[in-house]
């Protein structure tokens, strides 16, 4: 029963004996917490680390729509970061590690997908973005959800390695 403690319930009252078994009583209080259950979701799953500020997440987007640009890329703040600086800074560096965050997801079969919708929209653009749903065989909402997905999980490993960079 220690799997009750681990995600949030607690013990109501000692348990209790009903002929010659034994019950527990466990609850949780829902109103005071941001957790809500959810059937397919596996119970013990570890909390990945805190995500990103809203601005680096954003520079991470802009830097991506850039991807190609060197003019463009050469203004956005991720050039600051210290895994950029240490790979020799400019647009290059910056292109480098947003290829290599993104090449993460590529080598994981879970999020494939995601990186099928980023490498089709900015490391090898289609020309819009419902052409690009369309090359996928995704339906755009879904095509839009693997985007958005695979951009934050981008910001995330890039924000790891910063902070392993800083340590």
């Amino acid at each position: 029963m220690p799997h009750y403690t681990e995600i949030g319930f607690r013990r109501l009252v000692p348990d209790v004996a009903i002929g010659s078994r034994r019950f527990s009583v466990f609850a949780h209080d829902f109103r005071q917490s941001h957790w809500r259950w959810d059937p397919l979701r596996p119970p013990l799953r570890q909390a990945v680390g805190p995500s990103p500020p809203r601005p680096f997440q954003d520079a991470v987007k802009q830097a991506l729509r850039d991807f190609g640009r060197d003019d463009l890329l050469g203004h956005n703040p991720l050039l600051g970061l210290r895994l950029v600086r240490q790979a020799g800074g400019g647009p290059a560096a910056l292109r480098a590690a947003l290829a290599d965050a993104a090449g993460v997801l590529h080598g994981h079969p879970r999020d494939e997908k995601l990186y099928r919708a980023v490498d089709r929209t900015y490391l090898r653009p289609a020309p819009t973005q419902e052409r690009a749903a369309e090359l996928l065989g995704l339906p755009f909402s879904t095509y839009r959800r693997h985007l958005a997905q695979g951009v934050a999980r981008i910001a995330g490993r890039l924000w790891e390695r910063e902070e392993q960079a800083g340590n």
